[in-house]
């Protein structure tokens, strides 16, 4: 079943991916990545993470060019997924993300003042929108990433990631946030903002939705709401559930990843529900330590 498995992951490759050129993410290697995520742990940290330290890359996601801390951090590395944000085509996104979308486009394209590698999934570079957020600031380059989906044996995963195939199922951002540092040679990778805690706020109202929490860390307060499938509508229970068994089976394949490569991957995000890194709490010293 590995095996075939392997197979079936060899042929979205060659039909559905097209072809890759060798990966250069334009950040340098050896340098400790510090991937910040979205979760609400991380407007605690933020205020204690130094501006631009020396030997660091910082990667953010989504949406964090709406956030402050976007120009006072000037992050190496920007990750992009989701589909309605990137390739999707505009006329089947609803108007409020749409309207999200280019409200973050505007943002990357008005505050990025230094030189920022934008990783977006295949095929994104083609598109008409994101052609022009690249022709409207020289400071961004897109690169595009491998997001089929890769699954089989340990050896053949890790082989497929290395040259590019794909990756293990991009439920979510950080899973190709770390793909792309692992790739990028880094020192070392830390992640925060992780919680991944969904499954303590899960319930099903009596209208037989599913409702969840999805409060990240520049919202307010809590934001429950449905977990929408690709096609806006909201999922069912089995689709939630089977959604955060993609995500946390792909971080164990990523870990065997970092084993290969011999990068450590670092959780700093207290309480998190991720089994597959080691755990460490937060403390500012952190980045001193990196640069002795």
């Amino acid at each position: 079943m590995l095996w075939f498995n392997a197979l079936l992951s060899v042929v979205k490759y060659l039909f559905k991916s097209g072809k890759f050129k060798k990966f250069n993410p334009g950040i340098g290697p050896n340098k400790a990545w510090w991937i910040l995520g979205n979760g609400p742990s991380l407007r605690v940290v933020l205020p204690q993470i130094p501006s631009q330290p020396e030997g660091h890359a910082f990667c953010v996601v989504n949406y964090f060019a709406f956030t402050e801390d976007y120009a006072r951090l000037r992050p190496s590395a920007y990750v992009l997924s989701a589909p309605e944000l990137t390739y999707m085509d505009e006329l089947d996104v609803p108007e409020e993300i749409l309207l999200d979308k280019r409200k973050l486009y505007l943002n990357l394209s008005e505050k990025t003042q230094w030189p920022l590698s934008l990783f977006v999934p295949y095929p994104t570079l083609k598109k008409s929108w994101f052609k022009k957020l690249l022709q409207s600031n020289p400071n961004i380059r897109g690169i595009e990433y491998n997001a089929t989906p890769l699954e089989g044996p340990r050896g053949f995963c890790n082989f497929a990631i290395e040259w590019g195939w794909g990756m293990p199922r991009p439920h979510n951002v950080l899973i190709p946030s770390v793909v792309i540092a692992l790739r990028s040679k880094a020192k070392r990778v830390y992640m925060m903002g992780a919680e991944h805690s969904w499954i303590k706020t899960l319930e099903v109202n009596n209208d037989n939705v599913v409702m969840l929490d999805h409060q990240h860390f520049y919202d307010p307060g809590k934001q429950v709401a449905t977990m929408d499938h690709s096609t806006f509508r909201p999922r069912r229970l089995h689709e939630v559930l089977q959604k955060f068994l993609y995500s946390f089976q792909s971080y164990w394949v990523l870990a065997d990843f970092s084993d290969k490569k011999k990068i450590q991957v670092i959780n700093l995000t207290p309480d998190s529900y991720i089994d597959a890194f080691k755990k460490v709490p937060f403390h500012p010293g952190l980045f001193q330590n990196e640069q002795t």
